[in-house]
């Protein structure tokens, strides 16, 4: 059975796509990880283990990333940029 994306996939993926290229990344070199929950996705570099999240909310696209809070919990946290979501991810 071919897996199918979502109506939600693929305009996620037009959005994810112009903001990768806004910020000076190629697309290419990047896909769809993951879909945990409808209104998250996980966006990862194909060549290393690079990701960050991008969730639907309000009608708006977010980045995001996972951070551990003090009670050992991770959650999604907002970043205005993918960089942003990135290098927060990574500390």
């Amino acid at each position: 059975m071919d897996y199918k994306t979502s109506k939600n996939e693929e305009t996620l993926w037009e959005f994810t796509k112009r903001e990768l290229e806004a910020e000076g990344f190629n697309p290419v070199m990047w896909r769809i990880k993951e879909v945990p929950l409808d209104e998250i996705f996980t966006i990862c570099n194909i060549y290393d283990n690079t990701e960050f999240a991008v969730y639907y909310e309000n009608s708006k696209y977010h980045f995001g990333y996972y951070a551990e809070s003090r009670n050992g919990a991770y959650e999604l946290l907002e970043a205005e940029k993918i960089t942003t979501a990135i290098e927060s991810s990574e500390e």
